[in-house]
C-alpha cells in the first residue's frame, strides 16, 4: 500500500512502479521458499493525504493505480487482487456510496481476479460497519449481475415477439414476461423503488435506517452452527487472552 507523496513518489506512475515492484518481490520470495506456491499480485495503493500524513483512499488516484496494477498483472500473467467497496467516509452518506461504487466497479471492469475487503469498510480501513456491509453486499450483487455475459441468440433477441406485439402494444402480459417476471432482473433488497408518494410516506430515503433494519433481521435469523465443544472453548480462551492483553 504505497501512498503517493508519502511512502512513494507523488507522480502516480512512480507509485505504480513501486507497488508492482514490491508485489513481484514478495512473489519471488514466496516462490524461492516453495516453488509453485499460488500467488496473486496487486495492492491497495492510493494518494497520501499531504495535510495529515494519512490515507486518501477515496480519490481518483486509487482508481488509476488499480487499473495500472491490473493491466500489469495481466501482462505478467499473474492473478491480481485489488479494490473493494472502499471509502474515506466515516458514515453512510453520499461520499461513502460514490467512493465505494467507483472503487468496486473500477476493479471489476479492469479485470481484477480477487476483490479484497469487498464489504463494510469505513474511514479508510479504520472501521467496519454492519450497515455498510449489507449495502456493499448489494453493490457486489449488482456488479456481478452487470458483468454476466448477455445471451445473444435467436431466441433471446425475441424477434418474433417484437413483431407480434408491434408498435402499439406492450410486453407486460406476454407469456415470456409472465414466465420470467420474478427472476429476470436483479432482486434488490435495499434499493428503494416505486412511487414518490410511497417513498415519502414510508421514509424510504433513510438508507442507514433501512440497512440497520436489514442487519437486525439478519442477526435474528442467524442459526449458530454445531461446533465441536472443545474447539469452541479453545476459541473462547484465545479471544479472552487477546482481549485481556
Amino acid at each position: 500500500m504505497v501512498l503517493a507523496g508519502i511512502s512513494g513518489p507523488i507522480a502516480i506512475a512512480g507509485t505504480a512502479v513501486m507497488e508492482m515492484t514490491e508485489s513481484l518481490a514478495g512473489i519471488v520470495l514466496a516462490l524461492l521458499v516453495k516453488l509453485g506456491v499460488p500467488c496473486v499480485c496487486g495492492g491497495t495503493s492510493c494518494a497520501g493525504d499531504l495535510r495529515t500524513g494519512g490515507v486518501y483512499l477515496g480519490g481518483p488516484e486509487l482508481l488509476q493505480l488499480m487499473a495500472i496494477s491490473t493491466q500489469m498483472a495481466h501482462h505478467y500473467g499473474i492473478p491480481c487482487r485489488y479494490g473493494g467497496n472502499l471509502t474515506d467516509s466515516f458514515s453512510l452518506n453520499m461520499q461513502a456510496g460514490s467512493e465505494s461504487a467507483l472503487a468496486l466497479s473500477t476493479g471489476l471492469l479492469s479485470g481484477v481476479h480477487f476483490v479484497h475487503q469487498a464489504c463494510g469498510i469505513l474511514g479508510a480501513y479504520s472501521a467496519i460497519s454492519f450497515e455498510k456491509f449489507v449495502l456493499d453486499e448489494e453493490a457486489c450483487g449488482l456488479m456481478k449481475r452487470a458483468l454476466c455475459p448477455v445471451d445473444i441468440s435467436e431466441e433471446s433477441m425475441s424477434l418474433d415477439l417484437i413483431e407480434s406485439v408491434g408498435n402499439s402494444g406492450n410486453y407486460m402480459m406476454t407469456d415470456e414476461t409472465v414466465m420470467h417476471c420474478r427472476t429476470a432482473f436483479f432482486p434488490s433488497c435495499l434499493a428503494q423503488r416505486g412511487t414518490y408518494e410511497e417513498w415519502c410516506k414510508e421514509d424510504l430515503g433513510n438508507t442507514a435506517r433501512i440497512a440497520a433494519k436489514h442487519v437486525e433481521e439478519r442477526l435474528e435469523a442467524y442459526v449458530k452452527p454445531d461446533n465441536d465443544p472443545a474447539m469452541e472453548k479453545d476459541m473462547e480462551r484465545y479471544v479472552a487472552s487477546k482481549l485481556n492483553g
